[in-house]
């Protein structure tokens, strides 16, 4: 079977555009709360995260493949963008298809995926093990104990990894779709203020609209996806317009803040002092993720008090923080 194989579901080329002039990049480790000074080739790997593997063992490295081509078309349109370039469509496309597989090639995605998982078979169960009749079938337990475990943290499912991974793919793809018909308007750092990244590196800067909460595929919010340390992309609306502007006084730290508040693991800057700031403005010493994919079960509005609704979510983990501004 050989060695496993360090994959990294950030790529190094991506990492390498916050490196500092000695070639190294700040980056902060949620999990062990440390930060140091690393080079891009150590940071946000996993051993044979992109291999499908086969019912005999061995392993397929078609996925693999696959990103290394999409990132070698993607690759030049960063430049082009950051050399302040006019791009064609078929740029814009690859570096579209490139940005939705990004969002959704990471752990978190994985993550997600089994909190979904979790949430809907919950729900399921719940509904049988409270109905007198539907109860009756199960046999491991009384219908209290299970139905306690089954409301516990203890109680947690996950999806084969090779599902995940195709389920990544897919739905990357489709946000692709929604990336390249937006709106683009690229940003400029005028300043010394830098741009910082993180590895799921697309923030969201609009607020809920009527209480209804808006996300990456929202086309009413606009998001933040950081290019290099002096370039930014915001994504709004559906007209697929194009333009470019010199970032506005405030914003990049407004940006900044949006972008690495969605870290799961690793937040990444040029400047070490700059990523100590954004590290406490984020509340990245919380050690959970900022949110989490919860599963609402709601009465059917038919009344019939048999069926029911499911509405996925993501939902906030953390407590506001007073010192977010």
């Amino acid at each position: 079977m050989g060695d496993p194989k360090r994959h990294h579901y950030l790529p190094q080329f991506y990492i390498r555009r916050f490196v500092a002039p000695d070639g190294l990049v700040s980056v902060f480790h949620r999990g062990t709360q440390l930060l140091r000074r690393g080079h891009p080739s150590t940071i946000a790997v996993e051993k044979d995260y992109y291999t499908f593997t086969d019912d005999d063992g061995s392993r397929d490295v078609a996925l693999e493949k696959w990103l290394a081509t999409l990132e070698g078309k993607a690759k030049p349109v960063f430049d082009q963008l950051d050399r302040r370039v006019d791009i064609e469509p078929e740029d814009r496309f690859f570096l579209s298809v490139f940005l939705g597989v990004l969002y959704c090639r990471n752990p978190r995605h994985e993550r997600e995926m089994n909190e979904l998982l979790t949430g809907e078979s919950r729900t399921i169960l719940r509904r049988n093990l409270i109905d007198p009749v539907a109860s009756k079938n199960f046999t491991s337990g009384t219908p209290e104990e299970l139905l306690s475990y089954v409301e516990s943290d203890k109680f947690s499912l996950k999806f084969d990894h090779n599902y995940v991974l195709a389920g990544m793919i897919e739905a990357g793809k489709r946000l692709g779709q929604e990336i390249f018909t937006s709106d683009w308007e690229v940003l400029h750092a005028i300043s010394s203020s830098n741009f910082a990244s993180c590895d799921v590196p697309f923030g969201i800067l609009s607020k809920p609209i009527e209480n209804r909460p808006v996300g990456i595929a929202s086309p009413e919010a606009t998001k933040s996806v950081p290019l290099s340390a002096r370039t930014c992309l915001l994504l709004s609306g559906a007209g697929g317009t194009f333009r470019r502007r010199k970032a506005k006084e405030g914003e990049i730290r407004r940006i900044n803040i949006a972008t690495l508040r969605e870290t799961e693991m690793f937040a990444i800057a040029q400047d070490e002092a700059q990523l100590v700031r954004l590290v406490e403005s984020c509340g990245l010493r919380n050690l959970l993720p900022e949110t989490k994919m919860v599963v609402d079960d709601l009465p059917d509005p038919s009344g019939d008090r048999t069926r029911s609704i499911s509405v996925f979510r993501r939902a906030q983990r953390n407590p506001p923080r007073p010192n977010s501004r």
